[in-house]
């Protein structure tokens, strides 16, 4: 099943995964906004939508290896400021540590017309653990000190800017988020050779980050379309690597 996206329901998908097989898990599930997604009906009734998000969380917590980690990519939404919390108390509740909030900060948000909010520059990115002995290596995303040749360690706030409408338009897919942010979550926590997992795989963005690192990945999707359009991203990245 390695190196390869499966056409299918994710849950019933993982459930052919072996337990502890994932060393690292990147992801972000629809947000129920009722975003255009091809196949996908993403305004499910609130209850509805937290169960499904509950299975998903327990059949991840099933497959990560005792050291393994989650990080879960999600925003807080204008009709419901308080649904990236629920996720998080949905992944407690599948047995996950919640080790760090990652605020993905763009330097690029889409600014809102409104005289109610601000115009949101951040999501999260939840970093869960299976146990309190998950893999952790700080420098493997250090950030270069300014007067030595040393690195620190990299703060839990990334700026990293959003995709463009332009990139989204080009890929075909509504939400994805950029190439740089699993590439981050995938060397903290894995080291080559790992299996990476995303069970809304999408347009592959997760499987390009794994395959540029040298680490296996599995994945799901329920459009036949944003597959399509995965393995021809991941083919020029196996041209790029053989050039």
């Amino acid at each position: 099943m390695l190196n390869e996206i499966h056409k299918g329901d994710c849950v019933a998908g993982m459930k052919n995964l072996p337990s502890n097989s994932v060393q690292v898990v990147v992801t972000s599930p629809p947000y129920n906004v009722s975003k255009p997604y091809k196949t996908y009906e993403d305004n499910l009734a609130y209850g509805e939508y937290k169960s499904f998000l509950s299975k998903v969380f327990e059949e991840c917590f099933r497959v990560l290896t005792p050291s393994g980690v989650m990080f879960v990519n999600i925003s807080n939404c204008r009709d419901n400021q308080f649904k990236a919390f629920d996720t998080a108390y949905l992944a407690k509740e599948a047995g996950f540590e919640l080790i760090d909030t990652i605020l993905w900060s763009k330097p690029n948000p889409r600014y809102y017309n409104t005289d109610r909010m601000l115009t949101n520059a951040y999501e999260f990115v939840f970093m869960f653990a299976k146990s309190k002995n998950y893999a952790f290596d700080k420098y493997a995303i250090g950030v270069p000190c300014i007067h030595s040749n040393k690195l620190k360690c990299r703060t839990n706030v990334w700026w990293i800017p959003k995709m463009t409408f332009n990139q989204f338009t080009s890929f075909g897919h509504c939400a994805m988020f950029p190439v740089e942010l699993p590439e981050l979550c995938i060397k903290l926590c894995s080291r080559e050779g790992d299996t990476i997992l995303d069970p809304f795989m999408g347009a592959g963005t997760t499987a390009i980050a794994a395959k540029i690192l040298n680490r296996k990945y599995v994945g799901f999707e329920i459009c036949e379309e944003y597959i399509k359009i995965a393995k021809e991203r991941l083919e020029v990245v196996k041209n790029e690597a053989m050039d």
